[in-house]
This record gives C-alpha cells, sequence and structure tokens, in this order.
C-alpha cells in the first residue's frame, strides 16, 4: 500500500507539473496563478499547496526536470563512443543547452536565472546550483574520455577545459535567453564554433604536465 500511495503521489506531482508547464508556455509565467494551475491539473487548490508552496516552487521543479532530461541524454553521450573530440563535446553541449520543444521557454529561464542571482542562500538557488555543479561534472567526465581515447592530448586538465566549456555555453545560453527575437540555429552554430576553438587550442597548446595554458585562452564568440 506504501508503494502505491508513493506512485500516486508523483502521478499528481508529474500532473501538476505538465499543467504548469503548459500554461507557463501559453500564458507567460509571470501571468499565471497557482490555482489556475490547479484547476488545470484537476486539483483543488488546497492540494497544489500541499506539494508546492509557491510558484517559484513549481518552477525550480519544471525547470530541475529539464535538467534530470539533460542528465539523462549527457550520460548517454558518456556511454557511447566518441569518433571524435569536437563531435562529442557538442553532443554534450547540445544534450544541456538545446531549445527542447515543448520544454521550458526563455521567459522561464529568465525568471529562474533572476531568482537564483538575487537570492544565493535559498532553496531556488542550492538545487539550481546543484545542476549547474552536474553539468559542469558531466563536461569533465567527458574531457577525461576523451583524452583516455586519445582525442585530446594527454596534458589537457580536464576540471579547467571543462570550464572553459561550459562556461562559454552558460554565457551564450544567456544571451540566447535573453533576446525574444534570438535564433536557435544561430545559437547552436556560435556554440560549435566556439567548442571548436577551445579544443584547437587545446591541441595546439599541449601544455606540459604540470602547468596548462589553458588560462590564457581568449574565446572569440565570432
Amino acid at each position: 500500500m506504501a508503494g502505491l500511495r508513493e506512485r500516486q503521489k508523483e502521478q499528481r506531482r508529474e500532473e501538476m507539473l505538465s499543467a504548469a508547464l503548459s500554461l507557463f508556455r501559453s500564458r507567460g509565467y509571470e501571468f499565471v496563478k497557482l490555482e489556475e494551475i490547479a484547476e488545470e491539473a484537476g486539483f483543488s487548490a488546497g492540494t497544489l499547496y500541499g506539494y508546492f508552496k509557491t510558484k517559484k516552487d513549481l518552477l525550480l521543479a519544471v525547470l530541475v526536470k529539464d535538467f534530470e532530461y539533460g542528465f539523462f541524454c549527457g550520460k548517454q553521450t558518456l556511454d557511447g563512443p566518441a569518433t571524435d573530440a569536437i563531435s562529442a563535446i557538442n553532443q554534450l553541449t547540445r544534450c544541456h543547452f538545446a531549445h527542447r520543444e515543448a520544454g521550458p521557454t526563455s521567459e522561464m529561464w529568465r525568471f529562474a536565472v533572476a531568482a537564483f542571482l538575487s537570492h544565493p542562500k535559498s532553496e531556488f538557488s542550492r538545487q539550481y546550483e546543484t545542476c549547474l555543479f552536474r553539468i559542469h561534472r558531466q563536461y569533465v567526465r567527458l574531457i577525461r574520455k576523451l583524452k583516455a581515447d586519445g582525442h585530446l592530448p594527454q596534458s589537457v586538465c580536464p576540471e579547467e577545459m571543462a570550464t572553459f566549456l561550459d562556461s562559454t555555453a552558460n554565457m551564450g545560453f544567456l544571451e540566447y535567453i535573453r533576446k525574444e527575437s534570438a535564433c536557435e540555429a544561430e545559437f547552436e552554430a556560435q556554440q560549435q564554433r566556439l567548442n571548436h576553438r577551445i579544443v584547437d587550442w587545446a591541441r595546439k597548446s599541449a601544455p606540459q604536465p604540470g602547468s596548462s595554458n589553458l588560462g590564457n585562452l581568449e574565446v572569440d564568440p565570432s
């Protein structure tokens, strides 16, 4: 019985998240009320409040679910064969930063980033930062894998290269969600150019063990 109750509880939660995402997408996060989400999901407002105290809590849950999908796709990239460094890095970048059809909108991400930055000690910021850290760790794992497979020089520092890659992708993503008229194809093409530049630089510089020249890398977005 306990297992059944937990499954029913999780199903109700998923229905609430689905209703929230649908309304946030169709009407805009700013203009949707919790009571409307409850009605859309087929529950009373009191039931929804038992799961999510604020609209921001719902937003976080929707975005964490999107992050989790990215981690799932990222794990497939990490577990699969890598034919070359650039293709593998581009694939992992798409896992985490590509726009997902029927997924969170740019407006939703803007509200999330604002909440993350304006209340750094909040539960929202803690969970959001945890997701960003997990993205970084997947980049680190991928760089280690590419080194082991001979696709990157052994002298490359996985932590430093991962920092360049995910920081560059995050900056590009922030710029993308900031503009209502941003073109997804142009955003992806820019990310691929930057990834290519970072990989080329790592190969050409090949710093000696115990040192790193990655800190001197200047990334040109053009």
